[in-house]
């Protein structure tokens, strides 16, 4: 999801809780908000926050980095514009389809399967309280 607010809304929260309950993993994007928490919905407990670094492993500077679960690449991301150019950029939203990348690879290699196994997963993978999955794929 690349998409946030700055308030809670229950009813997002609900339909969040109801996707993680079903099996659905929810990959949100923390915000690009220099450095303070992530945003809603990747604040939620049932989404998985999801904050911009780039290939030296350095936060994006306006990166949300307080309530993340996950890093991923998302700086200066080849890309194709409109018009079908290569364009470089940057962002949390970058980095979330970074990470929903390494996450889809982590399902069909059977690493995990629910949104439950994800969270082990990553609490295995704990390194100064940030995990990059993309290293371990």
């Amino acid at each position: 999801m690349s998409l946030g607010v700055g308030s809670n809304n229950p009813r997002l929260e609900t339909v969040v809780k109801r996707a993680y309950e079903q099996g659905i993993f929810v990959i949100a994007s923390s915000g690009n908000n220099a450095l303070l928490a992530a945003d809603y919905p990747a604040r939620y407990k049932y989404s998985f926050s999801v904050s911009a670094i780039d290939k030296h492993n350095n936060f994006f500077n306006y990166s949300a980095k307080k309530g993340v679960d996950i890093v991923s690449e998302g700086v200066d991301i080849e890309a194709l514009d409109n018009q079908g150019n290569k364009v470089f950029v940057t962002g949390t939203s970058f980095a979330t389809a970074t990470a929903t990348r390494d996450i889809i690879e982590l399902i069909y290699s059977n690493k995990v399967t629910t949104p439950p196994d994800l969270e082990k997963y990553l609490v295995e993978l704990d390194n100064s309280n940030f995990k990059q999955i993309n290293k371990e794929i």
